[in-house]
């Protein structure tokens, strides 16, 4: 009779405890899930004040868009409160996105741990009592079942975010998923269905530009101007209790570079957005500067003067128009750009964007590597017009590098506001220039990348006989 009396008082308190996590996910997360330590130590899953924010938010049924910096807990977190919607609420569909194969793997297997763990415990095991029989049986790899409720991680596409209709969406570091844009605009009927959403990320960039990281800036900002329906949250460095002043000075130390230390650890949500990816040759808030700057001239009060010419040729020509500013700048304004195309159809879209302008085109600079097209089309554009621009061959492998870094130097000055030489580009005029500038990335041996730069190349054209001057000038000096 007493161990009976035991059993049925121990069953009675193993209930009372199911309800109270399924009432309550920041309970359950608290009382029955373990995290893991960088070196693989389990430990308790003890919140932060911020931390329950978030699972508040979530359990309201709200979407939910963080801008975080590293370390703080939060991929844990909102992993748990996945296992905990499927636990509790049978049938439900979980899906997570994420940025490569590695870490969709890794993701999925942080929660599979932390159920093995509470399958396991006897002070645990109770809570998965009543978890239904899976309907089928799944890819493990890239699906966990937790009784008749499903969570799959995958890596970030359009086509994964429309895999299914799911009851939560978790994007983790989506700054850096490709094709952010198009994955947002798939997961819009889940927003829109009233499923739960949970956008979690560091920045990697601004809004301006098209960078990786420029959807995820804009989301933020939507959220953050009451535009959209998601519920922002910012985490700077220091929500940590434990990190304080002295940790501060330690971590810059050990990252040497307080640009990076500000993306990777803001104090503000404007640091976060300060800069992208290392990998990229052109630091998206300067470029975000010109391209501000060039809408500024777009509105009213653009430079003019003689007409520049800057063409990049080849099976993608990209030809650039612009005009020089003052101190060593560059006002670059349209853009003809083709895929394949017969030259002399590239050659009368010249022709047309230099007639929009009312002028003639004055200079010409291109790549030197394509000497027979050019002649060809200085041969068509005589014929057409009567005259042909004094023209100059600019070989890359004598000043590209060169040219880049004048390039930078210019946006650098753009975003400082500087008075002149400043470089200022279209945002109407040259989309895909911009397009180009923003994702162009170097190669593990430092060398700019080839391929999706004919804009890119067009404009170091333009800035390769300046940048050569300045160089000799700062030389000197």
């Amino acid at each position: 009779m007493a161990t009976a009396t035991k059993v049925s008082q121990l069953e009675a308190r193993q209930e009372r405890d199911r309800r109270r996590c399924a009432a309550a996910a920041d309970f359950f997360i608290e009382r029955h899930c373990l995290i893991e330590e960088p070196d693989g130590t389990a430990i308790p899953f003890t919140l932060w004040p911020f931390q329950r924010d978030v699972v508040t938010a979530l359990e309201a049924g709200e979407p939910v868009i963080v801008l975080k910096a590293r370390r703080l807990g939060l991929s844990w977190l909102v992993l748990c409160f996945a296992l905990w919607l499927a636990i509790f609420n049978q049938g439900t569909r979980i899906l997570v996105l994420c940025k490569t194969e590695g870490d969709a793997t890794e993701l999925l297997d942080r929660i599979r741990r932390t159920l093995e763990r509470i399958r396991s415990d006897p002070a645990s095991q109770h809570i998965l009592s009543r978890l239904e029989r899976p309907a089928k049986e799944r890819d493990a790899v890239k699906t966990l079942d937790v009784g008749a409720s499903t969570i799959r991680a995958l890596v970030g596409t359009p086509a994964a975010a429309r895999s299914e209709t799911a009851g939560l969406v978790i994007a983790d570091e989506f700054a850096f998923q490709s094709r952010a844009d198009e994955i947002w605009r798939a997961l819009t009927p889940t927003i829109d269905g009233g499923g739960r959403l949970a956008v979690v990320s560091t920045g990697n960039g601004p809004d301006i530009g098209g960078g990786t990281g420029a959807e995820f800036a804009s989301q933020w900002n939507r959220a953050v101007s009451g535009e959209s329906t998601l519920t922002p949250f910012f985490f700077s460095w220091d929500a940590r209790p434990d990190r304080d002043e002295k940790w501060h000075k330690r971590t810059l130390a050990m990252l040497g570079d307080l640009e990076r230390f500000k993306t990777e650890y803001p104090s503000k949500p404007a640091d976060a957005f300060t800069s992208p990816d290392t990998d990229l040759v052109y630091d998206q808030t300067h470029l975000a500067a010109a391209v501000a700057l060039g809408k500024q001239y777009d509105e009213g009060d653009a430079p003019s003067g003689p007409l520049w010419l800057g063409i990049d040729w080849g099976v993608n020509t990209h030809a650039l128009l612009a005009y020089r500013t003052a101190g060593g700048g560059l006002y670059v304004f349209a853009e003809v750009f083709d895929n394949g195309r017969d030259l002399a159809v590239t050659t009368a879209a010249i022709l047309r964007a230099i007639a929009d302008t009312g002028q003639r085109a004055e200079y010409e600079r291109f790549d030197a590597a394509e000497p027979v097209i050019h002649t060809e089309f200085r041969r068509q554009f005589k014929t057409a017009t009567g005259y042909n621009p004094r023209w100059g061959s600019i070989p890359f492998n004598k000043y590209k590098e060169l040219a880049v870094k004048y390039a930078t130097y210019l946006m650098r000055r753009s975003h400082a506001q500087e008075p002149s030489a400043v470089l200022a580009i279209s945002p109407t005029g040259c989309p895909e220039l911009i397009r180009q500038m923003s994702r162009l990335e170097r190669t593990s041996d430092g060398k700019v990348a080839k391929g999706d730069d004919h804009g890119a190349d067009a404009l170091l054209t333009l800035t390769a006989e300046p940048g050569e001057q300045f160089a000799n000038v700062t030389v000197t000096d």
